[in-house]
């Protein structure tokens, strides 16, 4: 199954450039990835034209639930809402406190991907 391809963005959300000059291009697992990461990186409601994107993550740091429950909670919601994610293989893991990883498997590949990140920066990304 083919899902294009988007610009590949590094940890700090900047443009990679290939040795040649050329933008670098991503696709398949790690542009999914890639795609939950910024989508767990928008506060929901925030985009005018789009309020069903984002993510409650924000509004965690506030809760009086346990952070880290919370946290995999809203990962995992987001990589549930993503149609190219096999629901089956989404599972988050708490690395320490504020870090996480998300590894999922592609919808109709034998593609899987992971996602780290750790809370702080990805909400001041």
């Amino acid at each position: 199954m083919d899902f294009g391809k988007d610009i590949y963005l590094d940890e700090n959300r900047d443009v990679v450039f290939t040795p040649s000059g050329d933008v670098q291009l991503i696709e398949g697992a790690q542009l999914v990835a890639q795609d939950i990461r910024e989508n767990l990186s928008i506060v929901l409601g925030s985009v005018y034209w789009d309020t069903s994107a984002g993510s409650n993550l924000i509004q965690a740091l506030n809760s009086s639930e346990d952070l880290d429950l919370t946290v995999v909670n809203e990962i995992e919601r987001i990589a549930l809402e993503d149609k190219r994610v096999l629901a089956s293989s989404v599972d988050t893991e708490i690395l320490e406190k504020g870090k996480y990883k998300l590894s999922f498997h592609v919808v109709d590949t034998i593609e899987s991907g992971e996602l780290y990140f750790d809370l702080k920066e990805l909400l001041n990304g």
